[in-house]
C-alpha cells in the first residue's frame, strides 16, 4: 500500500470513527478510567439501516472477522447491545494488532489500531506503525540510490531518514547518504554541490576534510575563471576566501599591488610560431604567461633552452592544470618537445622548477612549425566520450592520468579507419613511482552499460592491452572493418603513450574475425571448410547480446557440421558455439532473453577441440554465434552436399 494511498486511508478511518475531541463516552465509563475506542456513532441512520449494520457486525462476529465487526458496532453507537459488543472486540482486536505488529505486517497492524482509536495505546502504535512504513520505505529508497548511483537519488533518500528522527538507525543512514551525495557531486567536479552536501553531515566520516577541499578548490577555479575573464577585483574577493591555499595569497598581493608585466594568464604576451625568445625569471616565485594562436592545425616544435636547468615550460589549453599537454623541463639546458595540435588557443607558462635562493635568470624559448609525424598530445577535457581528442593511426599520443583509476573515468580519442584495416595498439607507461599500471582499449559504438546485477562498464570493447609502470606492451592482431573506433585510456596515475597500428589488407583472407560483429547484421562473410579465428572477452551470457556472428552460404543441401577449438589461456572458460537460421532477438516479458533460430550448439572446453553432430540443412544463408566464454577460438563449417 502507498504512503499517500495509507494517508487518505488513516485520514478516512479518523473521520469515519471519530477518533477526536468530539468522541463520547458515558459519565461511568470516564469516572472508571477504562480506556475504550473513541467513536461518534454514523448520523442520521435510518432504522432500517441501523438494522442492516447490526447484522452485518453481527454476521462478522460469528465469523470471527471482530476487526471489521467491531468498526460496524462502533458506528451503531448505543443501538442495542452495540456498546457491549465493542468492548467484547476491543481486548481481541488489540492482541491480533499487535501480533501483526511484531510481524512486522505494519499496514494491517495500523488500520486496526486506527479503528481502535484511543483503546489502551493504540495511537502510539498507529506512529510505530506509520514510522516503521516509512522506514521501510527509505530504505528501498536507498537500495535504489546504490543501483542508480545518482546524487539526486541520495539526496531523496537523505530527507526521508530526516523526517524519521532518531528512528531505528534513521540518523545513519541520513548521513550515510548524504555522504554519498556529496563524494559523487564531488567525482562529477560539482565542487560547490559537493561542499554543500558535505556541510549538510558535519562531522560524519571525513566529510570535514572533503568538504574544505572541495570548498578551497571550487573557489579558486572562479578565481582563475574570473583573471582569465580579466575581471581581477573579482577574482580577489574568491581568493581570499582562501588563504594559504596554492598561490591564493600571492594572487591577491600580485593584484593588490599590480605593476604590470605578464604574471597572469589575463596578461599573456602573444608569441609567434617561427620565431626565438630571450626571457628572465626575476624570482623563485616569478611567473611568465605567454600566448599563441593557431588559425590551423600544425606540428610545433618547442625548446627551451637555461643554463642554470631550473626553468620548465607548460603548454595548456585554458591556462589551467587540469588542460596541461606538455611540459618541457630543463633537466639538461636544452629541452625540445614536438607536437600536433589542431586549431585553436594555447598558452604557455614559464616558472622556476626550484624553490631556492638561486634564481633562474635567463631562459628562452623558441616555437617551431616542422614536418613529419610527431606526437599528438591529449586535449584536455577529454574525459568524456563527447569530448575525445581526434587523432590519427600511426601517430604517437601522450597524456596524463591523474588518479583515474575506475573504467568510468579516463581519457578519450577518437580516430578513422577508411578501409577494413588489422589494427593493433601499443602502449608505455611512464617510470613514474606514483603510477599504477594502465589499460588501453580500442571501443566501436562504446556504450555505459548499467546491468541491475553485476559491475557496470563500457560495452563496445574490441581489444584491451593493460601496461605496466615503465614499461611497454603491444596487443594482438585484429582485423577491423572501416569506420569510427574509440581509444580509452584508464586505471592509472601517470603520464603515457600510445600508438594506433593499422595496416591496410584484405582481411577476407586472414581468416579472423573482423571487429565488430557482435550481432547478426555486422556479421563477418566466411567460407565452408576454411578456418576462422576470433576472441571472446567476458562474453558469458547469450542472452547479453554479446559474442561473434559470421554468416556463410549453402548453395545445395547439405550435410553439415562444425568444428571448433578454444585455445588453452589462464583467464578463460569454455565456450559455445552454435548455427542459427534466420536469428531473431526473443525477449519474453518473464524469463531471460535469447537469439532464436538454433539449429545446432557444441559447448567448446578450454584447450579442446569439439565437433558437433551432422545435421542436414537446407540450401540457404546461415550464421555461426560463438558466445559464452573468454579467450581465442578457432572453428570451422564442414559441409558436404547431400547424395
Amino acid at each position: 500500500m502507498g504512503k499517500v494511498k495509507r494517508v487518505l486511508l488513516g485520514a478516512f478511518l479518523l473521520a469515519l470513527l471519530g477518533v477526536c475531541a468530539c468522541g463520547t463516552k458515558d459519565t461511568e465509563e470516564a469516572k472508571s478510567g477504562e480506556m475504550q475506542s473513541e467513536y461518534t456513532p454514523t448520523p442520521k441512520l435510518s432504522s432500517s439501516e441501523k438494522k442492516e449494520y447490526y447484522e452485518t457486525a453481527e454476521k462478522k462476529y460469528s465469523e470471527g472477522d471482530l476487526l471489521r465487526a467491531l468498526e460496524l458496532y462502533l458506528k451503531l453507537g448505543k443501538y442495542k447491545d452495540a456498546k457491549e459488543k465493542v468492548a467484547e472486540c476491543e481486548d481481541v482486536v488489540y492482541s491480533d494488532a499487535k501480533k501483526l505488529y511484531k510481524a512486522e505486517d505494519y499496514e494491517e497492524a495500523m488500520e486496526a489500531f486506527i479503528i481502535l482509536g484511543g483503546y489502551e495505546d493504540s495511537r502510539e502504535y498507529v506512529e510505530k506503525c506509520q514510522d516503521n512504513i516509512d522506514y521501510h520505505e527509505a530504505l528501498l529508497k536507498f537500495e535504489k540510490a546504490e543501483q542508480s548511483k545518482k546524487p539526486t537519488d541520495y539526496k531523496s533518500t537523505r530527507e526521508l531518514f530526516l523526517k524519521l528522527g532518531d528512528f531505528e538507525d534513521s540518523v545513519y543512514y541520513a548521513d550515510e547518504s548524504g555522504y554519498r551525495c556529496a563524494v559523487l557531486y564531488m567525482n562529477d567536479g560539482r565542487l560547490e554541490d559537493a561542499y554543500n552536501a558535505f556541510k549538510e553531515v558535519g562531522d560524519y566520516e571525513d566529510s570535514e576534510k572533503l568538504g574544505k577541499d572541495c570548498y578551497q578548490r571550487f573557489n579558486y577555479e572562479y578565481a582563475v575563471a574570473k583573471l582569465q575573464a580579466g575581471k581581477d577585483s573579482e577574482a580577489v574577493e574568491y581568493f581570499k576566501k582562501i588563504p594559504g591555499y596554492k598561490d591564493s595569497d600571492r594572487q591577491i598581493d600580485r593584484i593588490t599591488n599590480e605593476n604590470g608585466g605578464n604574471e597572469t594568464y589575463a596578461e599573456a604576451t602573444e608569441v609567434k610560431v617561427n620565431q626565438n625568445y630571450q626571457m628572465q625569471i626575476s624570482s623563485t616565485d616569478d611567473i611568465d604567461w605567454y600566448k599563441i594562436e593557431l588559425e590551423k592545425e600544425a606540428i610545433l616544435k618547442f625548446e627551451l633552452k637555461n643554463d642554470k636547468k631550473n626553468v620548465s615550460l607548460f603548454l595548456s589549453k585554458d591556462g589551467s592544470k587540469s588542460s596541461e599537454l606538455l611540459k618541457a623541463s630543463t633537466d639538461a639546458s636544452v629541452a625540445t618537445k614536438a607536437y600536433q595540435l589542431p586549431e585553436g588557443t594555447y598558452y604557455l607558462r614559464a616558472q622556476s622548477v626550484k624553490k631556492s635562493d638561486q634564481i633562474p635568470g635567463e631562459y628562452s624559448f623558441s616555437i617551431t612549425e616542422v614536418s613529419g609525424d610527431y606526437s599528438f598530445i591529449e586535449i584536455e577535457s577529454n574525459d568524456e566520450l563527447d569530448n575525445a581528442t581526434q587523432i590519427k593511426c600511426g601517430i604517437n599520443c601522450e597524456g596524463n592520468l591523474e588518479n583515474e583509476s575506475s573504467e568510468r573515468s579516463g581519457d578519450w580519442y577518437i580516430f578513422e579507419l577508411e578501409k577494413d584495416c588489422v589494427v593493433s595498439i601499443t602502449g608505455t607507461m611512464g617510470a613514474n613511482t606514483n603510477a599504477l599500471s594502465c589499460v588501453m582499449g580500442i571501443y566501436r559504438n562504446p556504450t555505459w552499460y548499467s546491468p541491475s546485477w553485476g559491475s557496470s562498464y563500457w560495452d563496445g570493447n574490441v581489444m584491451d592491452v593493460t601496461v605496466g609502470v615503465g614499461s611497454m606492451a603491444t596487443s594482438d592482431l585484429i582485423s577491423f572493418k572501416a569506420g569510427t573506433y574509440y581509444v580509452h585510456v584508464y586505471s592509472g596515475n601517470g603520464e603515457y603513450a600510445f600508438t594506433v597500428n593499422a595496416e591496410v589488407t584484405d582481411t577476407k583472407k586472414l581468416g579472423r574475425e573482423i571487429e565488430y560483429n557482435n550481432n547478426p547484421t555486422a556479421a563477418n562473410e566466411i567460407e565452408i571448410g576454411k578456418e576462422y579465428s576470433g576472441e571472446l572477452k567476458n562474453e558469458t551470457f547469450e542472452h547479453s547480446l554479446l559474442g561473434d556472428w559470421f554468416v556463410f552460404e549453402l548453395d545445395k543441401d547439405s550435410v553439415v557440421s562444425i568444428t571448433g577449438t578454444l585455445k588453452h589461456r589462464g583467464d578463460a572458460s569454455s565456450c559455445k558455439m552454435g548455427i542459427y537460421q534466420n536469428p531473431t532477438w526473443y525477449s519474453p516479458s518473464m524469463g531471460s532473453s535469447y537469439w532464436q533460430g538454433n539449429v545446432v550448439r557444441m559447448t567448446v572446453g578450454v584447450g579442446s577441440t569439439a565437433t558437433s553432430d551432422l545435421i542436414s540443412f537446407k540450401a540457404g544463408t546461415y550464421y555461426v554465434y560463438v558466445y559464452s566464454g573468454n579467450g581465442e577460438y578457432t572453428f570451422t563449417v564442414n559441409s558436404e552436399a547431400n547424395k
